[in-house]
């Protein structure tokens, strides 16, 4: 597997990165969280050569520590070399003029770049020269650098997967790549920076590979608690991009969740009408459950009839358990258990490229990385100490049968590259890989149902992206949320005693009508 990463962090006696005065008591956004990973990523990298070679030399005994081992021949990861982006590159999805503007905070003074919220290139109202305000912002002289790196990266890590070696290259190659990368780029627009975002990373990492010609399709899954305005912004009219999100949404003034972006009926434009599709959760607390069945009934699906040539994954871990600001509750188990789902839908020869966006706990990010990875090298899941068992929320009995009745019958088009019943079967496995997480709890471990609300937001993504022409003959998914909403619904005890007297009461009425 392909790993992008800022070639300093191979320094081994740089395990802890200074903080400059701009990144003091910022507590968000902030360089430990690539090194965290990295760090947790190296580690891994001796548990699993030393677990390979203990698997191919258990007969003479094993090894068992990593002196011995050629590295160079058993290194799951590959390195590649760290460039910043080109500026016509860049250019595929931000404009010139805010190209400029990014370049010129190298030469600014420590007074400017402290006073700087955002760089806003958009056409304002005659008299108006300020750029807006954004607090989630702050600059440094290596803010454009440390952005063309990250950009750079992610693009480099696409041009790796995508490369088809001649027959006589004997150099190793993988389909499969994370980028280590910061700043995260998923809210950056043509005009705009915001939300920690400078170059929106995937989007010129995707139009890259349509321009270049190495790729006719792209699917973009983004995980990242936060919709990705910026990469639906720059995505929306392309039916050649394919946008997927799952986070949390709010508007107004009492249940705002940033950016406020990523209805379900925001479906794409033009000819791409249906290329964009927004799995909205409105409330905090959703889980590995929900998510499991927003991919399973909905998503995979969906990817599976698209299609594509490369997958590009915008991997924030602020939906995960213990997150500073996501407030939601998915496991490290589960992230390897989704990457595998995709993995196994999309086709294990599809390549792959996993970028980071956010998350912000720094004990807790690392370890969702690195099940990310092991899922990419085709290794089981993580067995951390250190982190809780998957909880797989019990359910309603009547729900579990009405998703597993229904299991079997997505259907995808016949009018593919790929025969239909290679997709059918991808499709199975990759449904497969997320099948413990919709079970009932057969311990009784809880009493937590599968999320009500979490059950309309699939729904009505299901109805949005479904009623365009876009996927009209390409796939068929039956509407089962409708069904199971209904059967999952649950009363306070106060509505059932309500309801019951109710009836109590047209009982009695019903009795004198007869009576009389």
């Amino acid at each position: 597997m392909t790993l992008h990463h800022d070639i300093s962090i191979d320094d081994p006696n740089c395990s802890d990165v200074e903080l400059t005065p701009y990144d003091v008591g910022y507590r968000f956004e902030n360089p430990r969280r690539i090194t965290s990973i990295y760090h947790r990523l190296m580690n891994l990298e001796a548990r699993v050569i030393i677990s390979r070679r203990n698997q191919e030399d258990c007969r003479g005994g094993g090894v068992s520590s990593y002196e011995g081992i050629d590295t160079d021949k058993s290194l799951p990861f590959l390195r590649l070399k760290c460039e910043p982006i080109d500026r016509y590159t860049a250019e595929l999805a931000h404009s010139r003029k805010y190209i400029d503007k990014l370049m010129a905070t190298s030469g600014l003074s420590d007074n400017d770049l402290m006073a700087m919220t955002t760089i806003d290139t958009r056409s304002k109202p005659e008299g108006v020269d300020e750029d807006s305000d954004d607090e989630d912002m702050y600059f440094c002289s290596d803010t454009f650098l440390a952005s063309s790196l990250a950009c750079g990266g992610v693009v480099a890590c696409v041009d790796a997967v995508l490369h088809v070696p001649k027959a006589d290259d004997k150099s190793k190659h993988s389909k499969r790549a994370i980028a280590v990368v910061r700043p995260p780029g998923h809210h950056a627009c043509q005009h705009l920076a915001m939300g920690f975002c400078f170059l929106n990373n995937v989007a010129v990492a995707a139009k890259h590979a349509i321009k270049s010609g190495k790729a006719r399709s792209v699917v973009i899954l983004d995980w990242d608690v936060h919709h990705g305005n910026g990469t639906q912004n720059l995505t929306y009219d392309d039916p050649n991009i394919f946008y997927i999100s799952l986070h949390r949404y709010g508007i107004g003034s009492t249940n705002y969740f940033f950016p406020g972006t990523g209805a379900p009926n925001e479906v794409g434009f033009g000819d791409a009408a249906g290329a964009n599709l927004n799995v909205a959760w409105t409330h905090s607390g959703i889980g590995n459950t929900e998510y499991a069945t927003a991919l399973t009934e909905l998503i995979l699906p969906l990817i599976s009839s698209y299609d594509a040539d490369l997958i590009i994954i915008s991997s924030g871990f602020d939906a995960a358990r213990g997150d500073h600001i996501g407030d939601c509750d998915l496991t490290p188990e589960f992230y390897h258990a989704m990457t595998r789902s995709v993995l196994e839908t999309a086709g294990l020869e599809t390549p792959i490229v996993v970028a980071l966006e956010g998350g912000y706990n720094l004990d807790v990010i690392p370890l969702c990385m690195e099940a990310v990875a092991l899922a990419l090298l085709d290794e089981n899941e993580p067995n951390n100490e250190n982190t809780s068992k998957v909880v797989t929320f019990p359910q309603d009995k009547q729900l579990e049968q009405d998703i597993y009745k229904d299991f079997n019958k997505c259907s995808v088009s016949s009018d593919q590259s790929i025969p239909k019943e290679e997709h059918h079967d991808r499709l199975l496995k990759g449904k497969k890989a997320l099948k413990g997480f919709l079970h009932c709890d057969n311990n009784n471990t809880g009493d937590t149902t599968l999320s009500r609300n979490a059950l309309r937001s699939i729904n009505k993504s299901m109805q949005a992206i479904l009623s365009v022409p876009f996927w009209i003959n390409r796939i068929s998914i039956p509407l089962l949320t409708t069904k199971i909403e209904r059967n999952s619904r649950t009363k306070s005890k106060r509505t059932s005693a309500r309801l019951q007297s109710k009836q109590n009461a047209n009982a009695d009425a019903l009795k004198e009508i007869q009576l009389s």
